[in-house]
């Protein structure tokens, strides 16, 4: 590639394990993990396995096999769930919890996608549609780690920005 951003392309589930891990920078890989497409070989084999260790992103399964899926689009399901994984993010206290059409209450999704939206850091595509299914588009998730790296929540949590630690006189008044 050219090393361009390409907004308008979307976000594989590989790309985001990369850029969870860079900011995260964790260090434990759980010794069970396995995933039939993802093998030691693989270049991103240590991202995938840190953040899959972590929660952040999972496996899917494939019959009696997990299946990681590096190159399908990330979906704004898993993106929500992502997000809640990686800096442990709550529902808002003050905020009401919307009630999207496609997102039903029994749904594995609908409590990432309560605190995301109750923090301000995602929305549905109107009132009434959150589209779960939908592939993330580069530019979205650009726009979601920024809202939460200029968020209340993410001053509040340990001050990190894409791995480095900043110090209280980083910020400015």
């Amino acid at each position: 590639e050219d090393d361009t951003f390409r907004p308008e392309q979307t976000i594989t589930r590989v790309q985001a394990a990369r850029m969870f891990t860079r900011q995260l920078q964790p260090s434990t890989v759980s010794d069970s993990l396995m995933f039939t497409d993802v093998l030691p070989e693989h270049s991103d084999y240590d991202a995938i396995m840190q953040i899959a260790s972590l929660g952040i992103l999972n496996g899917q399964r494939d019959g009696e096999l997990k299946a990681f899926k590096p190159a399908h689009a990330l979906t704004r399901a898993q993106l929500a769930k992502a997000f809640v994984e990686a800096y442990d993010l709550q529902l808002h206290p003050k905020q009401k919890v919307m009630q999207f059409d496609d997102v039903p209450a029994d749904a594995w999704f609908k409590p990432y996608v309560d605190i995301l939206v109750s923090q301000g850091l995602m929305t549905g595509y109107n009132k009434k549609q959150f589209s779960p299914n939908e592939p993330v588009k580069r530019k979205h998730f650009a726009a979601i780690y920024y809202r939460y790296l200029t968020s209340d929540v993410a001053f509040n949590a340990e001050p990190y920005v894409f791995g480095k630690a900043l110090h209280a006189d980083t910020y400015a008044p």
